[in-house]
């Protein structure tokens, strides 16, 4: 698959992901919220009405859909968090202020998480607003 390109295509992935979140769609609902939960790079977007939030090997790539992230056996966090970090100009970084944006965005969606992400590694945020 295509890594993003530019921020536009960062945005529509953090839409689509949001819709599976919120979709009527039991499967849909359960591919977001077990990303969120295995997640440890997230890409935090704070709009003056609402917060998207997402992880990196989802957001990463261009035109992402939940049946290309299933069905893409290279996704890689080595390839997506560069990518985007080459959009947003900055490294993730554990950001306390993030933290609270992305653990409220979970739990608006039902999903519980702990303190550190997959792997007991802290999460890494980009944070844009």
């Amino acid at each position: 698959m295509k890594l993003v390109k530019n921020w536009e295509q960062v945005v529509a992935n953090l839409q689509l992901f949001q819709r599976y979140l919120a979709s009527a769609d039991a499967q849909e609902r359960e591919f977001a919220g077990a990303l969120l939960r295995r997640g440890i790079c997230f890409v935090v977007y704070k709009t003056p009405s609402e917060v998207l939030a997402g992880p990196s090997r989802f957001i990463g790539y261009a035109g992402n859909t939940m049946q290309r992230h299933m069905a893409n056996t290279d996704k890689n966090g080595r390839e997506t968090n560069p990518a985007i970090s080459g959009i947003l100009g900055t490294e993730p970084r554990s950001d306390e202020g993030c933290e609270k944006e992305y653990l409220q965005f979970c739990r608006k969606y039902g999903i519980e998480r702990g303190s550190k992400g997959a792997f007991g590694k802290r999460r890494k945020y980009w944070c844009k607003s």
